[in-house]
């Protein structure tokens, strides 16, 4: 096998009923949420080599669109303020900017 060329294998680290309880608190687009961020952090674990770590991730709707999770402003900020009610993430926000969340469980 050529060092060079060795092949890069993710594997989500997706907990079913984790995403239940999103689903549960904030309906589908809770579940969406999860979904899209769970795969961001999960990058950026394996880039920073760092398992055990949660990370800010940044919920544009650019970036819900771009990954097929397409979902009004409106419904997003409702579903984060949802989450974030029920203890499931934290967030962040600059005005005009978009939603930061990071889970907490």
């Amino acid at each position: 096998m050529n060092p060079k060329h060795t092949k890069q294998n993710f594997i989500m680290n997706f907990r079913v009923f984790e995403r239940m309880k999103w689903k549960e608190v904030a309906g589908q687009a809770g579940a969406d949420i999860y979904e899209y961020y769970t795969y961001k952090n999960e990058i950026l674990k394996a880039k920073r080599k760092t398992p055990n770590r949660n990370y800010y991730i940044p919920i544009s709707n650019i970036g819900l669109e771009e990954n097929g999770y397409g979902m009004h402003r409106e419904t997003k900020s409702k579903a984060i303020r949802k989450l974030a009610y029920a203890g499931l993430i934290k967030w962040e926000k600059e005005v005009g900017g978009t939603f930061r969340i990071i889970k907490l469980i």
